[in-house]
């Protein structure tokens, strides 16, 4: 990635469906092998807003690390390096039509809201690259 990218969101809950997702063996073995790490089921969300919009821009226009499903019934997903608090992880940008612009979900190795001591409203400040 050519340059840090800063975001800043509200946790929220999302709907749920990256629960699923997450436990797919080709998503956990794609995210072993590209990112290091077996992702925890689920994702943390951020609805970002103001400043930090633009940002989801730039972020989608840097190269990322593609997850790519084995056929056509699951969407491709870009994903970005990014470490909370010390703590492996990645954004995940999924690649669908009508996708929200102002949602970022994070994946980890473990569910990030009991480790970061979290909940749905708080803010959270995350660097990539």
């Amino acid at each position: 990635m050519s340059k840090k990218i800063v975001i800043q969101g509200i946790v929220s809950s999302g709907l749920a469906e990256a629960f699923d997702f997450t436990q797919l063996a080709w998503v956990k073995e794609q995210c072993l092998e590209r990112l290091g790490f077996v992702p925890y089921p689920g994702t943390l969300n951020l609805k970002v807003e103001g400043e930090y919009l633009n940002a989801i821009k730039e972020l989608r226009e840097q190269e990322g690390i593609e997850i790519i499903p084995p056929t056509p019934d699951f969407c491709k997903a870009i994903s970005y390096r990014t470490s909370i608090k010390e703590i492996d992880a990645a954004v995940v940008i999924p690649l669908v039509k009508d996708y929200p612009e102002d949602i970022i979900e994070i994946i980890a190795p473990i569910k990030l809201k009991e480790a970061l001591s979290i909940k749905d409203g708080d803010r959270l400040m995350i660097s990539i690259g």
